[in-house]
Parts: C-alpha cells; sequence; structure tokens
C-alpha cells in the first residue's frame, strides 16, 4: 500500500518527555585544610546543592553541578568549628521521545535536587568519609510538530480536524544577583568568629507580564557565631530583600506564574564587630501558558482505499503553578527529641519532602515530613539531636487535576525548650504543579489503496447507527461529506463528527 508524504505544518504540540525522580548516591574522603583545627568530634554535616549546568539531547539529559558541605565538629579546644568542602555531582536522566515521531524538537528541562540523606564519618584527625544520597525532579519537555494538510491540494482527500485546550510550560533563569548587608554587634574585648552562615531563598511576590516575569523574595541567613573567650555560641538571623524581572518569550498576564531560588555562593567577612555579607542568588522562573492547538483527527480519499492508523497522545491540558510559604509550630517532649533536660539550643537546620498529595474542596493538600537536626550545649558538652514533625500545605487551586508534584524547602528553623518540651518553629516554601491530563486521538499514518470503483447511476442507502456520525458514514463509502450534506437537507453548519 502506498504511504503518504505529509506535510508538517509551523504548529507544535508541548509535551512532557520525562517527569521522574533520580536517586544519586554521592560518596567522597575529605581532608581538612591546613589552617582547619584538628576533628575532635564530629557533631553534624549538612550539604547545599548548587543550581547546575545542563545538556538535553534527543534521548536523554546531564545535569552537572557541585555540592558544598559543611562539617561542623569540636576541636581539641572543645570549641565549635565548621569545615566547608566541594564535591561535584552528575544526575544523568534517560527518557523516551514517546508521541513525537522523531527528534525532540525544542527540548527544555529543569531539576530540583534536594539532600536525602548525609552522613559522615572521621577516619583520621584530619580526614573525614562523607556518604550523600541527593534526590532529584527532573522534567523535560519536547515539542511534537503537528501534521498538516494531508494531500493538501488533492481535491479527492477530505481531513477532520480536531482541536483541544494545551498548556505549555516557559522557562528562564536569572542572572547573577548580588546583595550585600552588614550587622553590627556588641563590642566586647574579645574577637567575634563567624562558625558557619548558610542562605535560603523564600519568593514572596512572582507576577507575569508581557514578556516577563517580576519576583520578590528574601534571602534568609544564619550565622553561627561565638566569641574567642570561650563563651557559648550563639545564633544570628538576617533577612535580605532583592528583587528581578527575568525575560521570557510567550508570557503575558493571563499566565500562571512561579519560581524558586538559589543561593549559589556566600561571603562572611568580621572586622571590628561589623560583619559584612556578600550573597549570590540565582532565580528560576516557570510560567505555564493555556493554548488552543489543532490536529488531524482523521482522513480519507473519495478515490482510493485508504488505511489509518492512529496514536494516543495524553496531552497537558491543565497545569496550575502551586508556589506558597507556610509555618510549621509544634512541639515535642524532651525524651522523644533525645535532648537533654538544662540544654541550651545554639543552632537549627530543616529539609522538608512532600510524601503524598490530595485533592479536596478545591485545594491541593501536599502533606510529607520536615526533619531538623538541633545542635544544642549542656555545661559545654555539645550535642547533636534529630527529630521529624509532620505538614500539610493546603494550595488552592481551581477545577479538576489528576496528579501533582511539589517540592519543599525550611527556610528558616527556630527551637526553644519550655519546660520539658522543645517547640520548632520553621518557615517552610512549597513550589510545584498541579496537573491534569486528556487523551487525544491522533492520525499518525496513512496509506492509499486500490481506486474506488463505482456503477454509473449507482445508489446507496444507509442506516446509520447510534455510533454513526456524518464523517463515519462518509468515510465509509467513499463519499464526499459536503455532498450528504446537501443530499440529505442538512445544516451546512453540521459537525462532522458528531452524531
Amino acid at each position: 500500500m502506498e504511504k503518504y508524504n505529509k506535510i508538517q505544518a509551523e504548529g507544535y504540540l508541548q509535551l512532557p518527555l520525562c517527569d521522574k525522580t533520580v536517586v544519586t548516591e554521592l560518596s567522597g574522603d575529605f581532608t581538612l585544610p591546613d589552617y582547619q583545627p584538628e576533628i575532635k568530634r564530629l557533631l553534624r554535616v549538612s550539604a547545599s546543592v548548587l543550581p547546575p549546568s545542563k545538556y538535553i539531547g534527543d534521548r536523554d539529559a546531564e545535569f552537572a553541578g557541585s555540592i558544598d558541605y559543611y562539617v561542623i565538629y569540636t576541636g581539641s579546644d572543645n570549641e565549635l568549628y565548621c569545615a566547608p568542602l566541594t564535591s561535584e555531582y552528575k544526575v544523568n536522566v534517560p527518557f523516551e521521545r514517546e508521541g513525537t515521531e522523531g527528534s525532540a524538537v525544542n527540548p527544555i528541562g529543569e531539576i530540583v535536587t534536594f539532600t536525602d540523606m548525609i552522613s559522615g564519618r572521621v577516619t583520621a584527625p584530619r580526614k573525614i568519609s562523607i556518604k550523600c544520597r541527593l534526590r532529584s525532579r527532573a522534567r523535560i519537555f519536547g515539542e511534537m510538530p503537528l501534521d498538516y494538510g494531508f494531500a493538501e491540494g488533492d481535491e479527492s482527500i477530505r481531513v477532520l480536524n480536531g482541536e483541544m485546550k494545551a498548556s505549555r510550560v516557559l522557562q528562564s533563569v536569572s542572572e547573577h544577583l548580588e546583595l550585600s548587608d552588614e550587622m553590627f554587634c556588641d563590642n566586647k574585648e574579645s574577637d567575634l568568629r563567624v562558625i558557619f552562615a548558610d542562605g535560603k531563598v523564600m519568593m514572596s511576590e512572582v507576577s507575569p507580564s508581557s514578556g516577563s516575569v517580576s519576583c520578590r523574595g528574601d534571602v534568609y541567613l544564619n550565622l553561627l557565631l561565638c566569641r574567642e573567650d570561650g563563651s557559648r555560641p550563639y545564633t544570628a538571623h538576617r533577612k535580605l530583600p532583592f528583587s528581578c524581572a527575568l525575560s521570557m518569550d510567550g508570557v503575558s498576564t493571563d499566565c500562571g506564574v512561579s519560581a524558586t531560588g538559589n543561593v549559589s555562593e556566600m561571603n562572611v567577612t568580621v572586622d571590628d564587630g561589623r560583619i559584612g555579607i556578600d550573597v549570590g542568588v540565582i532565580v528560576k522562573a516557570e510560567a505555564c501558558r493555556d493554548e488552543n492547538v489543532s490536529f488531524i483527527k482523521d482522513m480519507f480519499s473519495v478515490a482510493r482505499r485508504t488505511e489509518n492508523s492512529y496514536k494516543d497522545v495524553s496531552v497537558p491540558t491543565v497545569n496550575l503553578p502551586i508556589v506558597g510559604n507556610f509555618t510549621l509550630s509544634d512541639s515535642l517532649s524532651l525524651a522523644e527529641s533525645g535532648i537533654a533536660e538544662n540544654a541550651k539550643i545554639i543552632d537549627v537546620c530543616g529539609s522538608a519532602s512532600v510524601d503524598e498529595y490530595s485533592f479536596e474542596d478545591g485545594k491541593c493538600a501536599a502533606s510529607g515530613k520536615a526533619k531538623f537536626s538541633i545542635l544544642a550545649d549542656r555545661d559545654g558538652e555539645y550535642s547533636v539531636s534529630d527529630l521529624e514533625l509532620p505538614f500539610s500545605y493546603r494550595a488552592p487551586v481551581n477545577g479538576e487535576f489528576d496528579s501533582a508534584s511539589c517540592y519543599a524547602e525550611v527556610v528558616s528553623a527556630r527551637a526553644r525548650v519550655d519546660g520539658e518540651r522543645i517547640g520548632i518553629d520553621a518557615e517552610i516554601s512549597v513550589s510545584g504543579n498541579a496537573m491534569k491530563h486528556s487523551v487525544a486521538k491522533m492520525l499518525c499514518d496513512v496509506g492509499f489503496g486500490n481506486e474506488i470503483v463505482r456503477e454509473r447511476g449507482e445508489y446507496v442507502i444507509c442506516y446509520p447507527s447510534g455510533d454513526d456520525s456524518l464523517w463515519s458514514v462518509a468515510k465509509r463509502y467513499g463519499a464526499m461529506p459536503e455532498k450528504l450534506i446537501e443530499n440529505n437537507g442538512l445544516s451546512g453548519d453540521v459537525r462532522l463528527d458528531s452524531g
């Protein structure tokens, strides 16, 4: 059977090629730099995953970046120290081009990576072995060319077109934003030392305009400080506001938008009671635009027998960004937390993960767990306790959805001991998407057979069934649909594929 050469249109349908979670195991041995004191006791290892570079090919994507480890330990003088260490990571994401018929056109993608587990083991006074498990959500999108005008110009060909609503994802990354601030501390005889500094980004406002997305947010700084006189270390908090506008072709005021940010670098200096802070921030924005797409549902020839094949394409019809912030406040007994009585809280760091989703009463409930690592001091002895608290964030959504995927991050956390209980107050940011998909049956291939032979003066009497449409009857007998409309006194605006 003769195959037909299709003519491609200028239109494309964006399809998700990949939306998966990838687990990456990292391990490495590190030697502390010469200026760092030797490790007497390891207390905690935390990590910050920096935004990666990316390469997206025809069937796989590669994301490569660096991860900063922060090793909190006590030295031989029983003082707290932090050793910043750096390692590389790489996440490979294979994907299939299902439904795209060949190469994925204009592929785009992004990945969100966070630490799922991290542990350290001291192997020598200046050496440490670190194991880390990264969990990444990778999303890749590609464009499927929409075939247009089968046998364009051939008067014997009849084509049934379909239309549907689809959602298109647009993405943009900001330039490197540089922020500066300073803090003034009480002047004392002993020098001030910064043990550890960390920063997280919380977006407070994201709004679309024509061709750009405006973002406002804050960098939440957490500084672990101490005096050289041996007094107890303490934590200082700071909030740095920022704003930026990201250019994004195709975005308009009616698009749904979201944004996330990462601290890419931080430099903290101390001079005469003044703490100077320089922070680098990278912002990633995403917009979801609704558009109508046309595709070919079916075709036949009134002159030759045709044999067609079809494909079912899952099309994202709704892609609603979810972005929000909330405060988690809860408490545990000291016995449950493993914190000794009369202990003083020095520092808290945390992470969060979303495990379940549900839709009810116009809201998407994202439920998960927040994990906290609490550094405490009791009579000069430092200890670290880990505890876990459940949370549920309910994001307002309109309409029906069949799936959701979100990423949660603990931006700031504080702990307080009240009697026999410890209370946790944490600011958590949530970003992600709620989605709905519909299946469209599209024509993907056509073959032409023998010529249809008709007798002169031939009449065909057809008794349509309840499943028949004007189109199915015309295709069955190789008749022109417009002739059927004319000869049967039907309305000229009748739909070809309706009963």
